[in-house]
C-alpha cells in the first residue's frame, strides 16, 4: 500500500505536504456535514512511515489520502486497476465517492446492557459512529455499529475492530445463508460463524468460532432472540505486514 501511495503522489506530483494539505481541505469540507472527518488528521511524518511500510492507518485516513490522491483506495491496497489519468495541477478538493451514515454503535462496555434490553428497543442511550458509504451504498435504518470483543474470530475479525451489522428478519431466520452473524440469545451476544444452518432440520443453530482455540456452542432455536449479519469492517487499523 506505502509504495502505491508514494507512486501515487509522485504521478501527480505532489510532495508529502501536498498531500497532507489536501487531506486536511478534504476534512475542512466535509467536517460541517460529518463532524468524524475532523477528528484524527495525519502528519507529514504518518505519511511517509505509511509510505515506507513502517505504519498503518485507519480506514477512514486511508479514504482520504485517497480521495487526495483522486484516486480509489482500492487501489492503494492493490485491489484495483490503476487509475484514471488526472492533470497535475488538479484542484478538486471534493469529497465524491463517499458519504457518511450514522448508526447506533455497541462498544464492548456496553453489551451486557445491550442484551438486556434488547426486546424494549431502548437504544436511544447508545452512542452513534459514522459508517463510510462507498460509490451510492445504502445501510438499512436499524443497522448497527458492533465493537468486536476477544480473538474468537481471529483472524478474520481482532478486538476492538468495528463491524457493520444488519438484522434479519425473523421471518427468514430458518433459510439465513452460513456467514459471519452476530446473535443474540439468552442473556448473551456474540459474533461467530455459522457454517450451515441447521434452524429447520434441527432447531439449532452451531455456533463456530475462526479461532481453532475459540471453541464452538450449539444454542436452541428457541433461545434466539436476534440475528444479524455482519457485513463488513467499517473501523480497523490497517497492518500493513
Amino acid at each position: 500500500m506505502g509504495q502505491r501511495i508514494r507512486q501515487r503522489r509522485k504521478e501527480l506530483g505532489l510532495t508529502g505536504e501536498d498531500v497532507v494539505t489536501r487531506m486536511e481541505a478534504l476534512r475542512r469540507a466535509a467536517t460541517e456535514a460529518h463532524p468524524y472527518f475532523g477528528a484524527n488528521g495525519l502528519k507529514r511524518a504518518g505519511l511517509s512511515m505509511l509510505e515506507a511500510g513502517k505504519n498503518g492507518t485507519t480506514t477512514h485516513n486511508l479514504h482520504l489520502i485517497a480521495a487526495a490522491l483522486h484516486t480509489t483506495a482500492d487501489y492503494l491496497l492493490g485491489i484495483d486497476a490503476p487509475p484514471p489519468h488526472v492533470p497535475v495541477d488538479s484542484n478538486a478538493f471534493v469529497v465524491r465517492d463517499f458519504d457518511v451514515a450514522y448508526r447506533k454503535f455497541v462498544p464492548v462496555r456496553a453489551r451486557a446492557t445491550f442484551a438486556e434490553t434488547f426486546d424494549d428497543q431502548r437504544h436511544e442511550e447508545l452512542p452513534e459512529f459514522p459508517v463510510v458509504l462507498f460509490n451510492g451504498e445504502t445501510i438499512p435504518e436499524h443497522a448497527l455499529v458492533v465493537e468486536v470483543n476477544g480473538d474468537s474470530m481471529e483472524p478474520t475479525l481482532r478486538t476492538g475492530w468495528k463491524v457493520l451489522i444488519e438484522p434479519i428478519n425473523q421471518a427468514d431466520w430458518l433459510y439465513a445463508r452460513p456467514g459471519i452473524l452476530a446473535v443474540l440469545y439468552r442473556a448473551h451476544f456474540v459474533i461467530k460463524r455459522v457454517r450451515r444452518n441447521t434452524l429447520r432440520e434441527t432447531k439449532t443453530l452451531l455456533l463456530e468460532s475462526d479461532n481453532p482455540d475459540g471453541g464452538s456452542e450449539t444454542v436452541l432455536g428457541d433461545d434466539l432472540r436476534m440475528l444479524w449479519r455482519v457485513r463488513r469492517v467499517v473501523d480497523a487499523p490497517i497492518d500493513l505486514h
